[in-house]
Order: structure tokens, then sequence, then C-alpha cells
């Protein structure tokens, strides 16, 4: 029971893209195809976590182990969609500008997540699931920081 609910926590920052934001990162110049490609690859990673989630092991108690279950899936759902959203729009055409409201969004969300995850235990094989969103989202952050324009 315990377990379930530090794993869904932990989960909850891979998703939340826990830990490092790209503070002090390089600004890059804005290249469209690069950040529509790793913005696919962030939805997919954090549809990955949600699944890990979903499939780890429930327990058998109900109560407050059971509602934190459900809100670190529902907080996994919401993050999940946001990022979903970004992919499409990056995909669609939309720079920087008129996606990074969307982006600062998941951002957000990530620091929420992350501030009910602090003490959360993470499992295999959400650790890696969580690696490989976090390193994603770290990727895709420098082309959100204030850089010159390409071209």
């Amino acid at each position: 029971m315990a377990r379930t609910l530090s794993l869904a926590l932990a989960s909850l920052m891979a998703v939340g893209l826990v830990t490092a934001q790209a503070a002090g990162a390089e600004p890059k110049a804005w290249d469209q195809a690069a950040v529509t490609a790793l913005a696919k690859e962030l939805a997919a990673a954090a549809g990955d976590v949600r699944q890990s989630v979903r499939q780890s092991p429930q327990g058998t108690s109900a109560g407050r182990a059971s509602r934190n279950r459900h809100q670190a899936l529902d907080d996994l759902r919401v993050i999940e969609n946001s990022i979903n959203h970004l992919a499409r729009r990056l995909e669609a055409g939309e720079g920087r500008e008129e996606t990074r409201p969307t982006y600062q969004r998941i951002v957000t969300l990530r620091n929420d997540i992350a501030m009910r995850a602090r003490r959360a235990l993470i499992l295999e094989p959400t650790l890696t699931k969580l690696e490989t969103a976090r390193g994603l989202l770290e990727q895709l952050s420098p082309y959100y920081e204030d850089a010159p324009e390409a071209g």
C-alpha cells in the first residue's frame, strides 16, 4: 500500500518532470523540427510513465492511499494531455511564442506535482521512465528560454 502510493507519487514526479528544470541551460535558437520531435518524444514518455503507474500493484487498502493513487493518476492525465497538446500545436507549425503558454503550464504542473511527491520512493520500471521524461524536458527547455530567433 505505501509502496504503491510511493510509486504513484514518484511517477507524478516523472511526468511532472521534476528535479532539474533547465535553469542555467544555454538558450537555443528556435528549431521547429527539433522542438516538435522533442515534444512528441516527451508525450510518449509521459504516456509511458502514466501507464507504469496504472500497472503498478494497487495494494488492498482503501482510504487515503487509494485517494492518493487516484489523485496521482489524475495529475498524470492532466500533464500528459498538456504535453500532447503542445506536441500537436508544434506539429501544426505554431512557434515559440504561440506555444510558450502551453510549455509554461507543463512546467507549472511539473512543479505542483513535485511538491506532492517530494518523499516518494521511485521503483523500477518507473525510475527508467522518469529519467527518460526528465531528460526530454531538459532538452526542450532551452528552446523556451529567451534566445535569438533562427533565420
